[in-house]
Formats: structure tokens, sequence, C-alpha cells
């Protein structure tokens, strides 16, 4: 399992607009550029992309962190 821990701009803008509230697409495209002073708009092609990406990151992450603690799991009942 490869994981990618670098994040784009836009990843990161995007990630900063979802932290504040749930919002739509539309509303993460205003907030990105609000957050930016206008310095970053994106696509909306670029705000699905990236937030398919995230995702799936997401959900990597969310299996590894699952699997390491199986492990610790049995590492402790060993012990």
């Amino acid at each position: 399992m490869t994981l990618n821990p670098t994040l784009s701009t836009a990843e990161t803008y995007i990630l900063l607009a979802l932290a504040r509230r749930p919002i739509h697409g539309y509303g993460v495209y205003e907030q990105v550029a609000h957050d930016s002073q206008g310095q970053l708009i994106l696509a909306t092609g670029t705000v699905y992309a990236a937030l398919k990406r995230l995702t799936a990151e997401a959900a990597r992450l969310k299996r590894l962190s699952f699997l390491l603690g199986q492990t610790l799991a049995d590492i402790k009942t060993a012990a």
C-alpha cells in the first residue's frame, strides 16, 4: 500500500475549506477563492478530482490504521 502524503496547493485549500464546515462542491470553490484572496480560482473539474483523490487517500489511511491496530493488538496478546 503506497501512500502519497504530498498535497497540492489546491488540495490544501480544499481541506482548509472543508475543515471549517460541511459544504458542497461550489461552496468549496467559493471558499478557496476567498481564502486565497482570488489568487487560486479552481475549475469545477479540479475541485471534484481533488475531492475524489482525497477521499481515496482517506480510505487507504483508514485501512492502514485498521491493519496497524490489528497488528498492535496481536503483539499485545502475544506478550
